[in-house]
């Protein structure tokens, strides 16, 4: 998505610690909150000074100033907490038992929504449900394998969690009782921040393969750094923390001085995390004691999407009247219906009916715009942006995509928009057979097409 990717690189342009600190972002929405009216005062006009930076613009009518509490994200965000919404939560726990696997699917979702972010011990419930339909059962009836392993009273409790009031802490940079839990499987990497008993943020990925076979002692270093980067911003707004582990051996790993003899990609780890070291102790407990270890043995195997790939968002809308048409595209879309195409709209707005699909017509001034916006800022190739405008449509879309792309920075192609760079000595060489007279032995540049040995012969006489 084009916002989330100018977002991204707003955030982490050398503010990172401030954005994630005091804005929490969900998709193209933003909500900032400060224990002061004077810091919140303060904190948006850097934000809104980079707002205009990075060319965003803002929605007066969508925004709310200085608010107790708010909704944002599906969430209810006020003071030192966040919970879910009342609203979603009486709606899933009213549900009825599924009768059918798609039934129990949808509930699992609605769910996890609620519980993921407040409740840990959801997943156990959770697990409980999702595995029972699987092989052996998975070709059995539902309703028989939900009787015979009593699944009823994991259902409930699920429910019985959407009705309590959970809610989670905002994070507080001032608090000496902060834990970071972290743990390996060979399923995945899970990470927990706790700050007075209460969660404040959770982290996890799945394991590739290689990172699957690992041995205890290196997953559990892998942990140890992905985890403490993934909460690099929180973790430097502290003046302390403890870091928690169930793996002992990495305790004297941690406090070896001499880091020479340990194995290379120990040696990395450890220089990646050593701007933690002032402000962590690591401290040990039983597996059975860390919150963060029952996640990681539940974390979904197939990695999860980028937060950014789900939906495309061009600074293009039919409100504005980026898709009016003028007298130039109503001509067009004269031929266009000549040739068979179905059309529907009106002058405002037009789709045509293309493999099955209604795309949107994209009038002549904007096309080149938005192209543009996709193809920036990280210069997707070809392939990418053909899929991004398969919702569009406007006539030898590959022919001015092709030629948007040759006009890039990014682009090897010589064009116009992007020349090759050439030494001194063949621009001389150019010049000097431009001016040679049209004859056998030498001829024009223009006449030189396909006649690479009798042009190189020529421009070497030329010379001497």
């Amino acid at each position: 998505m084009h916002c989330q990717r100018k977002a991204d690189v707003l955030q982490w342009d050398g503010a990172d610690v401030l954005m994630w600190v005091y804005i929490w972002t969900c998709v193209d929405d933003d909500a900032c909150g400060t224990d002061t009216v004077i810091a919140h005062i303060f904190v948006l006009c850097v934000v809104f000074d980079r707002f205009l930076m990075f060319g965003f613009t803002l929605r007066i009518a969508k925004c709310n100033f200085l608010v107790p509490e708010l909704k944002h994200g599906g969430h209810i965000v006020g003071c030192r907490h966040v919970k879910p919404n009342p609203k979603k939560a009486e709606k899933t726990s009213s549900i009825p038992e599924p009768k059918t696997l798609k039934e129990l699917r949808s509930f699992l979702q609605q769910a996890a929504w609620i519980l993921r972010r407040y409740a840990p011990e959801y997943a156990d419930a959770s697990s409980t449900l999702s595995s029972a339909h699987r092989k052996p059962n998975d070709r059995r009836p539902f309703r028989k394998v939900w009787e015979e392993l009593n699944l009823s009273k994991h259902f409930e409790r699920m429910k019985k969690m959407c009705e309590k009031e959970m809610i989670n802490v905002s994070f507080d940079p001032d608090c000496t009782d902060t834990q970071l839990c972290f743990d390996w499987s060979k399923v995945a990497i899970a990470g927990v921040l706790v700050q007075r008993g209460q969660i404040v943020r959770v982290w996890g990925r799945s394991c590739n393969d290689s990172e699957s076979r690992h041995s205890p002692v290196k997953g559990e270093n892998l942990a140890f750094h992905d985890v403490q980067l993934a909460m690099r911003a929180y973790l430097l707004s502290l003046k302390f923390f403890d870091a928690i582990t169930d793996h002992r051996p990495l305790l004297g790993i941690d406090a070896k001085a001499d880091i020479q003899d340990l194995d290379p990609m120990f040696t990395k780890w450890r220089e990646g995390t050593e701007q933690f070291r002032p402000r962590r102790r690591l401290i040990h407990v039983v597996g059975s004691k860390n919150l963060s270890d029952f996640w990681s043995r539940l974390w979904p195997s197939k990695k999860l999407p980028d937060e950014g790939s789900s939906l495309i968002m061009v600074l293009l809308s039919e409100e504005r009247g980026d898709f009016a048409l003028t007298p130039e595209d109503d001509k067009e879309l004269e031929t266009i219906s000549k040739n068979g195409l179905v059309l529907k709209g009106c002058g405002n707005y037009m789709s045509a009916y293309i493999k099955n699909q209604w795309r949107t017509y994209v009038p002549i001034r904007q096309r080149i715009p938005l192209i543009q916006s996709l193809h920036l800022p990280l210069h997707l190739g070809e392939n990418k942006l053909r899929d991004k405008l398969s919702p569009y449509y406007f006539p030898k879309k590959k022919q001015l995509l092709k030629g948007c792309l040759r006009s890039c920075s990014c682009s090897r192609v010589k064009s116009d928009g992007n020349p090759r760079n050439e030494s001194t000595e063949s621009r001389l060489s150019r010049k000097v057979e431009a001016k040679a007279p049209h004859s056998e032995g030498c001829f024009q540049q223009e006449d030189a097409c396909g006649k690479c040995l009798s042009h190189r012969h020529v421009q070497g006489t030329l010379r001497v």
